[in-house]
This record gives structure tokens, sequence and C-alpha cells, in this order.
């Protein structure tokens, strides 16, 4: 999986190497735009939820990139998520 980092935010880490300490996947980077994930044998069915933390560095309006799932072998085969509209607003 290809996640999408938006301009402006960052990624916790430890929520990416807990996922790897309960095996629900195999091994993770994270780049100044993206998450690749790496997730093992996945079946034909199965479903997959992730979460993690991306934290604003200071208040915007920013699009994630999209988001991609694909087999390593045949990257071909994919599926790809729409971005997605995110709002910061600073407290009040």
């Amino acid at each position: 999986l290809d996640l999408g980092i938006a301009p402006g935010f960052t990624v916790d880490p430890g929520d990416f190497a807990e996922m790897v300490g309960k095996n629900k996947i195999k091994k993770f980077e994270i780049t100044a735009r993206q998450v690749i994930i790496y997730l093992g044998d996945v079946r034909p069915g199965d479903e997959l939820t992730f979460e993690y933390v991306l934290r604003p560095r200071y208040p915007l309006r920013a699009r994630t990139p999209a988001t991609t799932a694909y087999e390593y072998n045949t990257p071909g085969v994919r599926a790809v998520a729409n971005p997605v509209e995110l709002v910061v607003e600073e407290k009040k």
C-alpha cells in the first residue's frame, strides 16, 4: 500500500511499528510524501483496517495524494482511493 501524506503533515512511525509488532503488516517505510506498507499474504475477500495519526505542523487546507494498493510483483494489478481534503484550523 502507498498511503499518501498531505503536505504540512507528519506521520508517527510508532503507529506502524506497533502494527509490525502485532503482525498486521510485514514492514513499512516512511518518506516525505507517503507511507509504504508491505502486507505479506492477502487473500481475496480479506478486509484490512489501519489507524494511524497524521500531525499537522500548522493550520492549513490540503489534499492527500491518492492512496494505492497493488501487488508487489504485478504492480499493474491495483486499486486507487481518491485524495481526501483535510482542514486544520487554529484553536480559538
